[in-house]
């Protein structure tokens, strides 16, 4: 009998994964094992998670990154990897921003001797070719250089790493999208253009109806703006939690900056604890001492030292020793 027809996607959603299992070849255990997802649309959804959980993998799948099963993985409504009219619909932002050279291969930062009005002018125009209206491209790139105090005359080999950083949100940005993937793209930030990155990406789940998912383990000024948290666990979601998450008690040290670092902090302690609770109830037998494993073999009497030889400076002890016998 022919197989089934794989499931259909669910137009009400903006990512639905059904049963998704991935994995690095040659990676052994699986990144993924088994995530069953469903992302709103207009959503702001917070991916959090301890280091190693599957997190930017399973941002790098959603946005077209890796092969997947048919029915698996749908992106507003498409295969996530299959359906190339997502190039235009979903952006994917992460710490990586390089090139292709030709002569040295992929992974090249961008740091030529070029400016960012020139590379700003340049894709709005490509934009404008490809459809979009000019009044959009205009609007848009207006306001994301004055939220991220963007100047025009800045050479991307004499600015520091935030301010390159800044650059390429412009880029990835300036085009309307109605999925955005962000991984880990504040760290460069100061504390001024991270708040003015978030409240653009509100506006955009405000005002166009977008949706996001941000993943981060800086949660400075975020308590109210998620409306969906997405927790991972070892290549599993565990809750993907609608509500505001709970409050929890200050730890005894001090130093919480509020109630969103708290809980993810109580997340992680008991992630942790649990996974060295496993690793300790697991039967291994313990390594021989050093005195034990010494006695199972007979000590070697020490070689007996031979007289140097004139001819060792010049490598021709083997020879003298030839004639000697």
């Amino acid at each position: 009998a022919p197989p089934p027809p794989p499931p259909a996607a669910d137009p009400s959603a903006a990512v639905s994964i059904r049963g998704l299992r991935w994995g690095y070849s040659g990676g052994g255990r699986a990144a993924l094992a088994g995530v069953e997802l469903s992302v709103a649309r207009g959503s702001r959804s917070l991916l959090v998670g301890a280091n190693g959980a599957g997190k930017t993998t399973l941002l790098r799948l959603i946005g077209g990154k890796h092969m997947v099963a048919d029915g698996q993985l749908h992106v507003l409504g498409r295969e996530a990897f299959g359906d190339t009219k997502l190039n235009t619909l979903v952006s994917m932002l992460s710490g990586d921003w390089t090139r292709q050279v030709a002569c040295v291969g992929s992974g090249v930062p961008f740091q030529a001797d070029f400016s960012v009005g020139f590379m700003a002018k340049a894709f709005a125009d490509s934009l404008v070719r490809d459809g979009l209206p000019q009044s959009v491209v205009s609007a848009r790139l207006e306001r994301l250089t004055s939220l991220l105090d963007l100047d025009f005359e800045w050479r991307l080999h004499k600015v520091s790493d935030g301010q390159r950083r800044r650059a390429q949100l412009l880029l990835k940005l300036l085009r309307p999208s109605e999925l955005l993937l962000l991984d880990e793209v504040t760290t460069d930030l100061d504390v001024l253009s991270r708040q003015a990155l978030l409240q653009f990406l509100r506006e955009e789940t405000e005002q166009r109806g977008a949706t996001v998912i941000y993943s981060t383990h800086i949660f400075d000024g975020l308590d109210d703006w998620p409306t969906h948290i997405i927790r991972m666990e070892r290549g599993v979601v565990v809750s993907n939690s609608a509500a505001a998450p709970p409050a929890a008690a200050p730890p005894a040290g001090g130093g919480a900056s509020g109630s969103l670092f708290c809980t993810v902090r109580s997340w992680l302690d008991k992630e942790r604890t649990a996974r060295r609770a496993e690793a300790a109830s697991l039967d291994v037998s313990a390594c021989p001492s050093t005195v034990s494993a010494m006695e199972t073999e007979p000590a070697q009497p020490p070689p007996k030292p031979t007289a140097a030889s004139k001819f060792d400076r010049f490598g021709g002890a083997s020879r003298q020793s030839m004639y000697a016998r």
